[in-house]
């Protein structure tokens, strides 16, 4: 009966406490907290920490507090376990602490903070001892001291993509318009983006796009996209929900007139090479008589046939002669050739080898010219 009453009671306490740790969170935009982090900020992390601890012991007891928040338990001056845990860990994170440097731990019914120098330490503000003591503390351990353990580690926001209009110009070309729109994303996360041109009136037409694909603006991206047209009208430039505006183009009056002038020169170009050509007649050509055509005859097949026999003999006559060597001059070769290997041979069997470089020198030597080795001093067998 007493393991079942003991059983119940751990049971309410863990529900209780994540009950607590579920409905607090950290809050660092706050701007009580921020104030009160500037305040306690020092030069270094463990004496900002030192600042927060006494503050905590200053001016938040322990106790119950129905109302939910921070700013409620700052306000009131008091708070449970999981309510001072979260203010501490978010003074200590608006001190510019790094979010993985301190994290809040429950198990067992109880909440508290834990910060990291070189390692781990305790930063349970419920107790009233002073800081070097907690500091000095082990932290908890999971089936020693509670348990279990979990852990909560601050995850700041993930801000969304904002893309801003910076300016627009616009420049002329000749006949063309070159639109420069720059844009920056000043969000948090990158988007992906699309340039969407709609020409609604006049003569106007798009020729061309810097970014005429999808493309990435990542966080902080300044870019400028070009935007090519021709004639005069308005446009509806549509980049994404936050970047779309209408713009009005139209041609300077000098480009007007000088188009103007263009156009009446080649229409009277055009006019006066169309009566050119009406007042010249085309001479008609008498009609030419068609010959019949003839089948071919027997004579003409062997005239066809005799006129490619002769082309061919004259290709076997015309072939260069000089692959051909006479036969005349091969005595000629073949003799001297003769002459040279039996020299050759003559020689090699009067060569003898040297017993100590190898290399071939004459039978009645007296000194090797390679090793400079003497006769008398060895013996050739």
């Amino acid at each position: 009966m007493r393991k079942a009453y003991g059983m119940l009671t751990c049971i309410l306490l863990v529900l209780v406490t994540l009950g607590q740790i579920s409905g607090a969170k950290y809050d660092l935009e706050n701007p009580l907290v921020l104030e009160i982090a500037s305040n306690l900020k020092a030069e270094t992390d463990l004496q900002t920490a030192e600042n927060i601890w006494d503050w905590m012991n200053q001016n938040i007891k322990y106790g119950k507090n129905e109302k939910s928040g921070i700013e409620n338990t700052i306000r009131e001056g008091k708070g449970q376990c999981s309510q001072q845990a979260y203010l501490a860990a978010s003074l200590l994170l608006a001190a510019e602490w790094k979010p993985g440097n301190v994290r809040i731990g429950d198990g067992n019914g109880h909440a508290w903070v834990e910060i990291k120098t070189d390692v781990w330490h305790r930063f349970d503000t419920v107790y009233t001892h002073t800081f070097e003591y907690e500091y000095s503390l082990p932290i908890y351990e999971e089936k020693k001291d509670y348990n279990y353990i979990y852990y909560h580690y601050y995850e700041p926001p993930e801000e969304s993509p904002k893309v801003t209009l910076l300016g627009t110009n616009v420049e002329l070309l000749k006949d063309i318009h070159k639109m420069s729109i720059t844009i920056e994303n000043q969000g948090g996360t990158g988007t992906y983006l699309k340039v969407k041109p709609f020409c609604n009136t006049g003569t106007l037409e798009v020729v061309g796009i810097s970014h005429d694909e999808r493309f990435l603006l990542s966080p902080g991206e300044l870019l400028e996209i070009r935007v090519y047209l021709k004639g005069e009208g308005t446009v509806k430039i549509k980049i994404c929900e936050e970047v779309e505006f209408d713009l009005t183009l139209v041609y300077p009056t000098y480009l007007k007139e000088q188009n103007i002038l263009l156009r009446n020169e080649h229409q009277s170009q055009l006019i006066a090479e169309q009566s050119s050509l009406s007042e010249k007649q085309p001479e008609t050509l008498p009609p030419q008589p068609q010959t019949p055509e003839r089948t071919p005859q027997t004579e003409d097949i062997k005239k066809i046939e005799l006129n490619s026999k002769n082309q061919s003999e004259n290709a076997i006559s015309s072939e260069p002669t000089s692959s051909k060597i006479p036969f005349l001059f091969l005595p000629f070769l073949i003799i001297p050739l003769s002459v040279t290997l039996i020299f050759v041979k003559k020689r090699s069997n009067q060569m003898v080898e040297c017993p100590f470089c190898k290399n071939k020198i004459g039978k009645d030597w007296e000194r090797c010219p390679f090793c400079e080795t003497i006769s008398t001093d060895t013996r050739i067998y």
